[in-house]
């Protein structure tokens, strides 16, 4: 691992924590997930209602998809 990785990594996990916390560009996670056969699920939703899903095996990694699919649908 090198630190390019490394430092992309600790973003990652500092995005995620805000997200669970105070929100993440205008969206808030619920703090319930769900657990799928083979994967978990995580919902956010902003004020106007919008609901994003990011899934992934583990939980950190279904916060991490959801960030980027915030990241997408909000810069296009």
């Amino acid at each position: 691992m090198n630190k390019r990785t490394m430092d992309r990594e600790t973003a990652n996990l500092e995005q995620v924590h805000i997200l669970k916390t105070v929100g993440y560009r205008g969206y808030r996670a619920k703090k319930r997930y769900e657990k799928l056969e083979y994967s978990i699920e995580v919902t956010a939703f902003n004020k106007n209602g919008l609901r994003l899903i990011g899934s992934g095996s583990t939980l950190d990694k279904a916060y991490e998809n959801l960030i980027i699919r915030i990241d997408m649908t909000l810069d296009g």
